[in-house]
């Protein structure tokens, strides 16, 4: 089938429209963005409100909406955190504090950081070097002969889990960090809460540090306020962006104590870091997520992507593998035995055309199809959703027969 990328015009709530008018449901929350719907009212109020002040650029320095929503992110991260780093993209926010880390350790006998397999971080240098799919990095930082990063395996069941923590105790000793996704964005696989325990038991007791990346997984999207959560324990770091606004670029760095005076905004922000435009959609965003109505709104929009998940389960063969963690989050990983690469984009271009706008497949593999609409999607796209999907697996074999 040929490549279907509508343009788009406009968007708004869980719709894109695009330049010949045709309107199609969001599947993606533009890249697990849009949290509150595109266009949000008190979103698009907020930024009409501070352009109108004149008030567009201030770099690194200090004005009112910036500083309140420092404190309002210590707030809503339950003041576990002693400040907040402003950043511009989720990338930038990893790089970061890889750079607050090797502050923290300077002087000592320790230059590399833990990450693990099939891990994405995003695509700066650094990131990448962090993160573990094939297609975003060099053969140079695929090679063993980058040793800045140590990986291990992302554990997928208890054996696996306890096999991690032994293999810690073998390369940890001149570690910095380790660097865990809740749940990975790349194969929507989650962290048992025994293991991300036993994972912050051995920082502890060995002085390294733990940094959780819930640039995919925060603001709800995987069910909680932020993976880490699910486990009771308490991050040295957190990366958080894509959700922080719900619509313009801004992400961030919150740090526990110890770590607050290593970084410094003279040192540490960029151009367009903590930008104006940025903080006032993320203070109404806060708001919004902090109301009934979201609160309400989410609630009936995960108990419907529930159903919808236990739907397609139930209907699919062996071929199609569910993965649901939780919240608005899961996908169909794709036997790659029987599906080429090209069938799956397809299968993904089908949909599009049908009004069901997908992303195209993610993973080590490309054989994932991800479903990120916005949290306040509503039930009765769901179903139109679903509806799509099964008619396009069915007649792609994908189904059980009967």
């Amino acid at each position: 089938m040929k490549k279907f990328e509508p343009t788009w015009r406009r968007a708004f709530e869980e719709f894109i429209i695009d330049d010949k008018g045709k309107k199609y449901i969001d599947f993606t929350s533009g890249v697990i963005t849009t949290n509150l719907g595109h266009a949000n009212p008190a979103i698009v109020k907020a930024i009409t409100k501070i352009v109108n002040a004149s008030l567009l650029f201030s770099y690194r320095y200090p004005f009112a909406e910036k500083e309140l929503l420092r404190k309002k992110l210590l707030d809503f991260t339950g003041n576990i955190f002693s400040d907040v780093c402003f950043t511009a993209i989720g990338a930038e926010a990893v790089e970061n504090t890889m750079v607050i880390c090797s502050r923290y350790f300077e002087g000592q006998n320790r230059n590399t950081f833990i990450a693990f397999s099939n891990a994405y971080h995003g695509k700066t240098l650094g990131a990448a070097t962090l993160g573990d799919i094939k297609r975003y990095k060099s053969k140079v930082l695929m090679s063993d002969s980058s040793r800045l990063v140590k990986r291990l395996p992302y554990p997928s069941n208890p054996k696996e889990a306890e096999e991690v923590i032994k293999q810690l105790s073998k390369i940890g000793k001149q570690s910095m960090a380790v660097y865990i996704e809740g749940v990975q964005g790349s194969s929507l696989l989650k962290a048992s809460k025994s293991f991300v325990q036993n994972l912050r038991k051995w920082t502890e007791k060995n002085n390294v540090l733990l940094i959780f990346d819930e640039i995919q997984t925060g603001f709800y999207r995987t069910g909680s306020k932020f993976s880490y959560l699910d486990a009771g324990i308490k991050p040295d770091m957190i990366c958080i962006g894509k959700g922080l606004t719900s619509s313009l670029p801004l992400s961030a760095v919150l740090l526990n104590k110890k770590l607050a005076k290593f970084t410094d905004a003279e040192l540490d922000a960029s151009t367009h870091s903590g930008n104006p435009v940025a903080i006032a959609a993320s203070l109404a965003c806060l708001k919004e997520y902090q109301s009934k109505s979201f609160l309400n709104t989410f609630k009936m929009a995960t108990l419907a992507y529930g159903e919808m998940m236990k739907e397609i389960s139930s209907r699919v063969n062996s071929k199609i593998q569910v993965i649901y963690p939780g919240g608005v989050f899961g996908g169909l990983k794709f036997d790659l035995q029987s599906a080429q690469k090209n069938s799956l984009d397809d299968f993904v271009y089908s949909c599009r055309m049908k009004g069901l706008f997908l992303s195209l497949p993610i993973g080590q593999d490309s054989n994932i199809v991800k479903f990120t609409p916005p949290l306040i999607i509503k039930p009765k796209q769901l179903k139109l959703a679903t509806k799509i999907m099964l008619s396009e697996l069915k007649s792609r074999g994908y189904l059980l027969s009967g």
